[in-house]
């Protein structure tokens, strides 16, 4: 009995040295940087030195002394700061760059045809037929073959006559040559125009 009550009496020891360190962490760590620097460099003073003349000159000096120390700890911080939004616009940076390769290498780079011509009733079976790399292919929707008044232009050669004349089907106007119905267009239907 006697032996069951000294473990139990070691345990209850073990369990209150066990809490007091959490404790003093936990304090520790609610106290601002300057007010636990402060604390502990007190304490470390009045360990090293006896005399309450020279703890009070050096917390006297470290009073002076905190501005800078505070300035220099913010300096700090804003450097890690800046260093990690750094890397972090690095890595999304290298992260897309990644993205981009893996689409041009999963897109096939020859035997492209273009949608708009297939979409386009203006354009001839022939040109819908024409493939192209992936570069030729971005010169040419970027090219006049797909602006508005080159669709009005093939348009008006697939409607006009013998003469060179066609009726304009908004207003019914006869009108000869494509270079006049796309005058008269951007004139009487500007909205054809801006497609």
């Amino acid at each position: 009995m006697a032996d069951q009550n000294t473990n139990s009496d070691r345990s209850a020891d073990n369990s209150n040295n066990n809490d007091k360190p959490a404790t003093w962490e936990m304090r520790e760590r609610r106290l601002p940087p300057r007010v636990r620097i402060e604390s502990e460099t007190i304490d470390m003073i009045r360990r090293v030195a006896g005399d309450p003349a020279e703890v009070k000159r050096a917390q006297d000096s470290l009073a002076e002394a905190m501005p800078q120390i505070m300035a220099q700890m913010e300096e700090y911080r804003e450097r890690a700061r800046a260093e990690a939004e750094r890397r972090e616009q690095a890595r999304i940076e290298h992260e897309r760059q990644m993205e981009r390769e893996m689409v041009l290498r999963a897109m096939p780079q020859t035997d492209l045809a273009c949608l708009l011509c297939q979409l386009d009733d203006t354009i001839t079976y022939a040109d819908k037929r024409i493939t192209y790399t992936h570069t030729e292919l971005n010169r040419h929707l970027s090219g006049t073959t797909h602006r508005r008044e080159m669709q009005l232009r093939r348009a008006f050669r697939i409607d006009e006559d013998d003469e060179e004349r066609a009726q304009c089907p908004i207003c019914k106007e006869n009108i000869q040559g494509a270079d006049a119905f796309v005058a008269h267009c951007e004139e009487e239907h500007p909205e054809q125009i801006e497609f």
